[in-house]
C-alpha cells in the first residue's frame, strides 16, 4: 500500500461582503464567519487524521475586499487575531491592489501581524513599484518578504498557496494542498511516471470522498508539487531525469509531472489552483544546496518558470534595485505570456552572493546572484 501524503493545507475560504457596509461585515466574521471557518477546519482535520493523514497547517483566507476594507486593516487583522492565533491558524487578506493610495504601508501591516497578502494591478505591469515595494519590505525585516507575491498578470488565484490566494466565488470553500515529493519519488522508482499518475487520482477521490460530507461545501484540491526542505521537488526531478538540478535537461521532469496533473485535472473535478510543479528556493533543501554551492542562479530559476507554473519564487538575491528591477521586468514578460496566473517572490537583502540571511522558519538561507 502506497504512503499517505502530508496534508500541507486545509484552507477555508470566506465568504465576500453580500449588500453589508465595511463595519457590518466585520462584525459578521467576529460572529459567524471566522467561528464557522475555525470549526470547520477542526472537523475536517479530525476526519483526516482518523484516516492516517497528517495534517500540517490550517489557514484561512479572505476574498477580494473593496479598497475601502482596508482602511479598517486594524479592525480586520484585530478579529483574524482573535480566531487564528489561539487556534494555530495561517491567514491570508485576500489581495492589495498596488496602485491604489497607502498600498505599502498596507502591506506592511498585514505582513508585520504575520498575515499574508498578493500583489495585484490593473493596467500595466507596474515594475517600479514592485521593486520599491519587495527592497522595502525586505530591508524592514527579510522574513516579511516571504510572505508576498506579486501576480505577474495582475489577477489572483483561488488556492491554497499562499501569498496570492483569494476567494473568487460568492460563496464558502475548502481547498487542500498536498505535501509528497518523497512519496512520488517513491512511486516513480517502483511504477514510473504512469504510477504517478494513477496515485494522483486515487488519492483525490479518497480525500473529497472522506471530507466532502463533513464540510457541506465545496471542498477542492491543488494538485501542485512543492516542497518542504528535504521533502524535495528537486531532487524528485533529479529523479526522474536522471539529472542534476542545474542542468537544462532538468526542464524535461517538469514537463512530465506537469502533464501527469494534467491528467488528473482532465479526469477530475473540484480541482482548482495552481496545479503544477513548484520549485521555491527557499523551501526546497536540494535548491538550497545547489545555491550555496553556486550552481543556480536567480535566472536559472526564472528559466525554469516559463514551465514551472508558480514562476520564480522565494529567492534571496542582493539588494541592487537596477538587477531587481531587470528581474522584475523578465518576469512580468514571461507571467504575461503563460495565460495562466503566475507569481514572483522575491527577498532582495544587503548581503553578498553565498552568505546566509535568517529567514526565520525557513532557517538560514543562502543569498543567490541574479
Amino acid at each position: 500500500m502506497d504512503k499517505k501524503p502530508i496534508i500541507r493545507s486545509i484552507t477555508y475560504f470566506i465568504k465576500p461582503p453580500v449588500e453589508q457596509g465595511v463595519l457590518d461585515y466585520i462584525e459578521y466574521l467576529r460572529k459567524n464567519l471566522l467561528p464557522r471557518a475555525v470549526e470547520t477546519i477542526g472537523k475536517i482535520s479530525e476526519v483526516l487524521e482518523a484516516y492516517g493523514y497528517t495534517v500540517w497547517t490550517k489557514r484561512i483566507t479572505l476574498p477580494l475586499l473593496s479598497s475601502e476594507y482596508y482602511h479598517h486593516i486594524h479592525s480586520i487583522l484585530d478579529v483574524m487575531d482573535e480566531y487564528l492565533l489561539k487556534n494555530n491558524i495561517m491567514g491570508n487578506i485576500g489581495g492589495v491592489y498596488i496602485d491604489q493610495p497607502g498600498s505599502y504601508e498596507l502591506t506592511t501591516s498585514i505582513v508585520e501581524r504575520e498575515y499574508y497578502t498578493g500583489l495585484l494591478w490593473r493596467d500595466n505591469p507596474p515594475i517600479d513599484s514592485v521593486a520599491d515595494i519587495f527592497l522595502k519590505v525586505a530591508e524592514a525585516k527579510p522574513e516579511y518578504a516571504t510572505r508576498i507575491a506579486v501576480s505577474l498578470n495582475g489577477q489572483s488565484l483561488m488556492t491554497p498557496y499562499y501569498p496570492l490566494s483569494s476567494n473568487l466565488t460568492s460563496s464558502e470553500a475548502v481547498g487542500l494542498a498536498l505535501l509528497y515529493p518523497e512519496v512520488l519519488k517513491s512511486i516513480y522508482v517502483s511504477r514510473g511516471l504512469e504510477g504517478i499518475g494513477d496515485y494522483l487520482l486515487s488519492i483525490h477521490d479518497e480525500l473529497t470522498k472522506l471530507i466532502r460530507e463533513e464540510a457541506g461545501l465545496e471542498v477542492f484540491i491543488d494538485h501542485s508539487i512543492s516542497p518542504w526542505m528535504e521533502n524535495s521537488v528537486a531532487e524528485l526531478l533529479e529523479v526522474i531525469t536522471g539529472e542534476k538540478i542545474h542542468y537544462p535537461g532538468i526542464i524535461d521532469g517538469v514537463k512530465s509531472l506537469n502533464n501527469i496533473i494534467g491528467r488528473v485535472s482532465r479526469n477530475r473535478e473540484n480541482i482548482r489552483g495552481f496545479n503544477e510543479v513548484m520549485l521555491p528556493y527557499a523551501e526546497d533543501s536540494r535548491l538550497i544546496e545547489a545555491g550555496g554551492g553556486g550552481l543556480i542562479r536567480a535566472r536559472d530559476l526564472l528559466y525554469l518558470s516559463t514551465i514551472c507554473v508558480a514562476g520564480p519564487d522565494m529567492i534571496l538575491v542582493p539588494y541592487d534595485r537596477e538587477k531587481l528591477r531587470s528581474f522584475i521586468k523578465a518576469s512580468f514578460a514571461l507571467g504575461l505570456d503563460a495565460g495562466k496566473v503566475k507569481a514572483l517572490r522575491i527577498i532582495p537583502v544587503a548581503e553578498k552572493p553565498g552568505s546566509t540571511v535568517d529567514l526565520g522558519k525557513f532557517g538560514k538561507i543562502p543569498v543567490i546572484d541574479y
